[in-house]
Order: structure tokens, then C-alpha cells, then sequence
């Protein structure tokens, strides 16, 4: 008997020798790849969205100095008339970024200004104009050549010695002249709010620091430009100096990922002197241990396969899958159920008592995280009609098409739920009012398209209302009531505009 337990354990010895040595050669190689293949994932995602906001700074940038080459092709400092103040004036009127044009003398002292405030733009009176000598944008750039453009630093805008309220981020860009600077104040908050969205829902942060590391653009916003209010917190601060071994390369450190990209690496003109040296950087943070492991690690690496493919060791001796399998099947019929008591039969939305419930937990959420909701009531016009006069299946598919259109646009994570027969609620967070405005526009578009290209005997319209947390508070039945108020006040007017 012990004989043949032991040819038993021969062969069983020999077999698992060969078997898993095959195996394990064919794991190794493929978990290589993949290791291989995640960080190139990541490097060239990093590239792709450095790349993003370089094209989105430099396309910017590059449209200021064509204005500056505009301006200083029709200027004359010698000559300025009705003329050359009405151009610059129909100049800043377009360009809604521009907060002043200015020419500067030889001394630093304003000759000609022209202001925005908000939507109004004027010419500033000759005893408001100011002497600009002390300023370091105008020393930086009367000691450029005749014909040179200058790029200042990027920080926030300074009035009569103080910083502008509401802060403006501004970049000045200039041209030296043979006996002045044309100077154009670009004011750079529609940029960051761009470059802002790319950081919504990722699993990645990216950053505009300047020469120093100081925070030009950074997920917190109370971290940006702290340098101009006396704060020395810096990149390099939060991030060991990590600057220093990123400069010419990405590097994975530390179950961390950094790339950057400078500005100054992003050609201009010849003639352009770039005195701020933006850099971008793109940050990814998590599980990257697997991306640091080397062949020579041997340990780490026979632990980290054991970790990512011991099932497929032992799946030959255990019926893992199926027992995996039935539970799984189990869990999914009663889920299904679940949400199947949650939903609106004829919209596939959340019904009234589910959505309720989610939009209390959201308002808690918001409450403790300090961030906004945004409520928008919608009424789907002309449903009794079509139901007086098509009958009531062609005001259900007027609801479900209606619905159907809305979970079009919308994001996967935002919450839509039907409040009664034909009004529905949806629940925005982690967005502006700007950004909900636009969305409920790309709806009416749908509708609009739908309507052109559609067949049906009725047409889609409704009309919305929107609320939010900040403008309200926190209060459910308060952001309902005035969402609803505001929809019927949306409908009044189109009854008003269709007698």
C-alpha cells in the first residue's frame, strides 16, 4: 500500500512539474505584458492629456499675439486718434477675455487705456490713467527690442496696489514699440474652468504650476494662486521636490505616476519672451505597485502572481466557478427585483417614493461634502391633448420618448426619477449652474431634432424650472417647490407667446 502511494506521488510530482511549469511560464509572460501594457496605458494617457491643456493654453495665447501684431500694425504713438481708440475699443468688445488695452510710454506712464467692466467697455479718462513704471510686466518688457512680444507671469490682477475682487487670473501680454508697450490684459478664467473640467470624475489630477511650483491651477481651489495672498505651500512641497526627477521624463514612484510638460518646450515665435515657465503636470495616484516590479525582484514577483492568479492554480481541483456561478445567478434574480420595485414601469426611471429617497441621501451627502445640487422640475407640455385627442397611448409614448431623449444627455450618475404623471425631477451634482443650464439646452436640441425627423402625430415639448442647494439651501421641499414655480412660470411665457 505505501508502495503505491508512493508511485502515486511520483507521478502526481512529475505531472505537476510539467503542468505548472508550463503554466507558470505562460502566466509570467502574460502578466509581463500586461504590466507592460498598463504603463504604457498610463503614459500615454498622461501624454494625450498634457497634450489637452497645452493645445488649450498655447491656442489661447497664440490668439492674444495675434492681436498684439493686429494692434501694432495699425498704431501709431504719435497719432492717436478717434480712430485708433475705436479700434481698440470694437477689439476689446469682442474679445470677452480681454479686460484692458493699454499703451504705456517710454516712462511707464498710461497714454491710452481701455477698460472692461463686465459687459461695458470705456475709454478711461486722461487723469485716471496711471504710471506702470514700478511694475515688473512693464521693466520686463520696455527692455525688449523694438518689434519683441512679452509673456508675463500668471497671477492674479492688482488695482491701486490691492488684488481684484472678484480675482482675476491674468496673463499680460505685450509689445515693445519704438517708444512704448502695447499691453493686453487676458484674463484667464474661462481657460482654468476648461482645463478644470478635465480633473471632474477622474482617476487622475492635473496641475498649472509657475517657476516657483506655486499652484496656478489645482483640484482645490482655495490652493490656487495662495502665493499672491503670502501661502508658501508649493508642488514641491506636497510631492518630496519631485519637480527635480521629472523634468525631462515621467517617472513611477512610490504607488505613484508623475509626467509634466513645460511651456517653454511649447515653441512660440522667435521674438517672444516667455518670462513665466509654466509647467503642467499630470499626477496619478493608487494600485500602481504592479507597474514597479522588475524581473530581478524575484519574491515580489512569485507573491504577486500567487496574489493575481491563484485561482487558476487550484481551478482544476475545486468547482469554484460553478458554485460562483449559481450564487451569482441567485444574487442577480433578487436584485433584479429590487431595482425592478424601484423603477417607473413605462419610463424605466426611478418612481416617485425610490427617487425621493435617493434625493434625500444625495442632500446629506451635499450637506457634509459642502458641494451643490442642482434641481431641474420638468412639465412635458400638451400631454392632456394628445391624450383627449390621440388617447392614452399616445401620451404614454409621449412620456417614454420624452424620457427616453433626457437619458440620452444626461450622465450615467445623475438622477432622474418620475415625480408625478407627466413631471419629472432630475438631480445634478458635481457641476455649475452654467454647465446644468447647458445640458437642459442639449435636451430642447434633442427634442428639436426628434421633432424634424420624426413621424409622429404629436410633437415633444416641455418645460423646465431650475433650483439649487446654494441659491435655496438644503431643504428638499424647497428646491422641489421653487424648481415647479419656475417650470410654470417657463410655460406662462410660452402660453404668452403663443396668443
Amino acid at each position: 500500500m505505501l508502495d503505491k502511494v508512493k508511485g502515486f506521488a511520483k507521478i502526481f510530482i512529475v505531472y505537476s512539474i510539467i503542468i505548472l511549469s508550463i503554466l507558470s511560464i505562460f502566466i509570467f509572460a502574460h502578466d509581463k505584458n500586461k504590466r507592460e501594457q498598463l504603463k504604457r496605458d498610463i503614459i500615454l494617457s498622461s501624454k494625450y492629456e498634457l497634450n489637452i491643456v497645452s493645445t488649450i493654453l498655447t491656442n489661447n495665447l497664440s490668439n492674444v499675439l495675434s492681436d498684439l501684431k493686429y494692434l501694432s500694425s495699425t498704431f501709431k504713438a504719435t497719432k492717436i486718434d478717434y480712430n485708433t481708440k475705436k479700434n481698440w475699443a470694437n477689439l476689446i468688445r469682442a474679445k470677452k477675455h480681454y479686460d484692458q488695452l493699454r499703451y504705456l510710454d517710454i516712462n511707464g506712464k498710461e497714454v491710452l487705456r481701455i477698460n472692461r467692466d463686465k459687459e461695458n467697455v470705456y475709454l478711461v479718462d486722461k487723469e485716471d490713467l496711471q504710471d506702470k513704471n514700478n511694475r515688473y510686466y512693464f521693466k520686463d518688457s520696455i527692455k525688449l527690442e523694438p518689434g519683441e512680444y512679452y509673456i508675463s507671469k500668471f497671477d492674479l490682477n492688482i488695482e491701486n496696489g490691492k488684488i481684484e475682487f472678484p480675482e482675476k487670473p491674468t496673463i499680460r501680454m505685450a509689445y515693445r514699440t519704438e517708444n512704448g508697450v502695447i499691453i493686453i490684459n487676458y484674463i484667464a478664467t474661462k481657460i482654468l474652468e476648461e482645463i478644470s473640467l478635465l480633473n471632474l470624475g477622474r482617476d487622475f489630477d492635473l496641475y498649472i504650476l509657475n517657476g516657483n511650483s506655486n499652484y496656478i491651477l489645482h483640484p482645490d481651489k482655495d490652493k490656487m494662486f495662495d502665493f499672491m495672498y503670502g501661502e508658501t505651500n508649493t508642488f514641491n512641497d506636497d510631492h518630496n521636490n519631485i519637480l527635480n526627477e521629472i523634468e525631462n521624463e515621467y517617472i513611477f514612484k512610490n504607488n505613484e505616476f508623475f509626467n509634466s510638460l513645460s511651456l517653454n518646450d511649447i515653441l512660440f515665435e522667435e521674438k517672444v519672451y516667455n518670462k513665466e515657465n509654466l509647467k503642467i503636470v499630470y499626477h496619478k495616484k493608487g494600485n500602481l505597485t504592479d507597474t514597479n516590479l522588475r524581473t530581478y525582484d524575484l519574491l515580489a514577483l512569485i507573491l504577486h502572481i500567487l496574489y493575481h492568479y491563484l485561482t487558476i492554480y487550484i481551478i482544476a481541483i475545486l468547482s469554484i466557478i460553478l458554485i460562483t456561478s449559481i450564487r451569482f445567478k441567485s444574487f442577480e434574480v433578487k436584485r433584479k427585483k429590487s431595482e425592478e420595485s424601484k423603477k417607473d414601469g413605462l419610463t424605466d426611471t426611478y418612481n416617485r417614493k425610490s427617487g425621493l429617497e435617493i434625493v434625500d441621501h444625495l442632500i446629506e451627502k451635499s450637506k457634509y461634502k459642502e458641494s451643490p445640487l442642482f434641481f431641474v422640475f420638468i412639465d412635458i407640455d400638451g400631454l392632456k391633448i394628445v391624450n383627449d385627442t390621440l388617447g392614452h397611448d399616445y401620451g404614454d409614448l409621449l412620456i417614454k420618448k420624452t424620457t427616453e431623449i433626457i437619458h440620452h444627455v444626461i450622465r450615467d450618475n445623475d438622477i432622474l426619477f418620475r415625480y408625478g404623471g407627466d413631471e419629472f425631477i432630475i438631480v445634478f451634482r458635481d457641476i455649475t449652474f452654467d454647465i446644468t443650464e447647458s445640458i437642459m439646452k442639449r435636451i430642447n436640441k434633442e427634442i428639436d431634432y426628434y421633432n424634424s425627423y420624426e413621424s409622429d402625430k404629436f410633437k415633444i415639448s416641455m418645460s423646465y424650472g431650475i433650483s439649487d442647494t446654494n441659491e435655496v439651501g438644503y431643504s428638499r421641499e424647497i428646491l422641489i417647490n421653487t424648481s415647479d414655480e419656475r417650470m410654470y412660470q417657463k410655460k406662462l411665457q410660452k402660453r404668452k407667446a403663443r396668443i
